[in-house]
Formats: C-alpha cells, sequence, structure tokens
C-alpha cells in the first residue's frame, strides 16, 4: 500500500497529518502538485503568495526532516521543489468560481482556511 497525495491550497493545512500517517501506517507516499495553466485556479498552491508558502513549506519540513524515513522522501523532495517554482497572483474571478462551487459542494473554503488565519487572512484579501 502507498499514499496517494495531490498537493492543493487547502491540502498545505494537512502536511503534517499526510506525514504522519504515512509514519504511522509504515507507508511511502507519493507526492504531486496540483497544476494549472491559469491563475484563475485558486485551489492551486502556486495561488498562494510565496512568503506565505514558503512560511507553511519550512514549518512542516522543520517538524518532517528529523522524523522522515525514505518513505517520506518524496513528500519532503517535492515540497523543497515547490519552494522552487514560481507563484501567481490569485484572482477575485478564481476566488469566486470557487465560492460558488462551494455552494453546490456544501461546503466552505473559509472555514478549511481558518485552520490557518494567515490563509484565511490572504483568502480574504483576494
Amino acid at each position: 500500500m502507498r499514499l496517494d497525495y495531490t498537493i492543493t491550497m487547502p491540502g498545505l493545512l494537512e502536511l503534517k497529518n499526510m506525514f504522519d500517517l504515512s509514519k504511522e501506517l509504515d507507508v511511502e507516499i507519493l507526492t504531486k502538485i496540483m497544476f494549472t495553466f491559469s491563475n484563475d485556479e485558486i485551489l492551486s498552491p502556486l495561488a498562494v503568495p510565496k512568503e506565505l508558502l514558503h512560511t507553511i513549506i519550512d514549518e512542516a519540513l522543520a517538524y518532517m526532516e528529523p522524523l522522515a524515513t525514505r518513505k517520506q522522501k518524496a513528500l519532503i523532495d517535492v515540497l523543497k521543489n515547490l519552494k522552487q517554482r514560481e507563484t501567481f497572483t490569485a484572482t477575485e474571478k478564481g476566488k469566486e468560481r470557487q465560492e460558488r462551487l462551494d455552494k453546490i459542494r456544501r461546503q466552505d473554503i473559509k472555514k478549511i482556511l481558518g485552520r490557518d488565519r494567515r490563509m484565511l487572512d490572504w483568502w480574504t484579501s483576494i
């Protein structure tokens, strides 16, 4: 068994939990990043401002790296690589699209992002 983890913008808040699950189950965690062709795709981690994105990644790496085994190497490598990628400015159009989808799905992205005040503040500022 392996975990297959695609990192999304809200998924940034689950990095430590996914790492812990991989450790608990003693399984490899295959990791990739949600790709986007447009800055309207606000669920991409690349929509998060670089400074905030790097802070979240650095916090996760500080927790993970001392505890990691080869089974979590892909997660750590992808996070380090993510810091090298260019981010983009999220658009109001993308935010509005996500909020419309939230109503259909009966979810609230603000509630999810509320777990990290920095992420919620960024979302609110768009």
